[in-house]
């Protein structure tokens, strides 16, 4: 039938008015400074025993070393947030480099995957991570809820805090901070 309309009613356009906006309203504040530390995660197990605060990590072919920090990185490189997160994990190079100077306690990333670890070293070098070791681990034995995952491990090897998902400016200063932690402190 055409040509034939009804009358929109003031409801209605009230209703489709609303809801424009919220629509708008979702999309603008996405990702904004002011929301939580961390965003979106891409999902990789329901694991109930997940690396938490006090928890120790045991990686294969890597040792805790008691005079380092070292920030533990859950990557993939099909997340679409690891990607995203790469130009904040290119800025840590100058933590890394500057660290066991003036006091500072010496800093290591250390990078788990449960990709191959020449996809994973590829990965790193495009988008100029820098890492001490990569490890392959099973996904079944990831130990994360999802990725990205950064944790920061004392010289015991046990976890002192744990960041999950895309990090906003929030939770980037709290990493920074957390790795620039003088002896002493």
């Amino acid at each position: 039938m055409v040509g034939l309309r009804r009358p929109v009613t003031g409801l209605e356009a009230v209703g489709a008015v609303l809801l424009g906006c919220a629509c708008v309203w979702m999309w603008a504040t996405r990702g904004r400074p002011g929301e939580p530390a961390s965003q979106p995660l891409t999902k990789v197990s329901a694991a109930s025993d997940t690396y938490r605060p006090g928890v120790a990590v045991s990686l294969p072919g890597v040792t805790f070393d008691p005079a380092a920090r070292t920030l533990v990185l859950a990557l993939q490189s099909t997340c679409q947030y690891c990607t995203s997160s790469m130009p904040f994990y290119h800025s840590l190079d100058k933590i890394v480099r500057e660290s066991g100077t003036n006091g500072r306690q010496r800093v290591r990333i250390v990078v788990m995957s449960p990709e191959p670890t020449p996809v994973v070293q590829a990965y790193l070098a495009r988008y100029r991570v820098p890492s001490d070791a990569t490890v392959q681990i099973p996904l079944r034995d990831f130990r994360v809820a999802g990725t990205p995952t950064a944790l920061l491990v004392n010289g015991t090897g046990t976890v002192e805090k744990v960041w999950q998902g895309l990090q906003t400016e929030k939770g980037q200063a709290e990493i920074r901070r957390a790795l620039t932690f003088s002896r002493g402190q």
